[in-house]
């Protein structure tokens, strides 16, 4: 009875274990998003990105493009995206979080979509 019960806490140990391992070994799906300066005139733009849900992740990137110029940002789906202002830098650099709506959320369909930074 000893050796039964033995084997079966042993299978179902191996089976939890089994679980947990494919649910660790599951990769975020990343997706890849072009957005262009669609301006005629070159523009500076402060990316910052979140990809967790509470914002404690976050990545900042300054850059300029030339008139219709393109950066692409590869991150896991439900990266929040956000343009940053002078404001909203200083918030990051210090230390805490933007809480205003972002210019992009990350979803799977977007894969390979160009954005345009600029609605005028």
């Amino acid at each position: 009875m000893k050796k039964q019960i033995s084997k079966i806490t042993l299978l179902v140990l191996l089976s939890i274990g089994a679980i947990a391992q494919e649910k660790q070994s599951k990769p975020a799906q990343k997706v890849s998003i072009t957005f262009k300066n669609n301006s005629l005139l070159p523009r500076k733009y402060t990316f910052v990105t979140y990809w967790t849900k509470d914002r404690h992740n976050n990545a900042t990137e300054g850059v300029v493009l030339a008139p219709y110029a393109t950066k692409t940002i590869t991150d896991v789906v439900g990266t929040e995206l956000f343009l940053a202002n002078s404001t909203q830098i200083n918030t990051v650099m210090s230390g805490k979080k933007i809480e205003d709506k972002a210019f992009w959320v990350f979803k799977s369909e977007d894969n390979g979509k160009t954005i345009n930074l600029r609605n005028d």
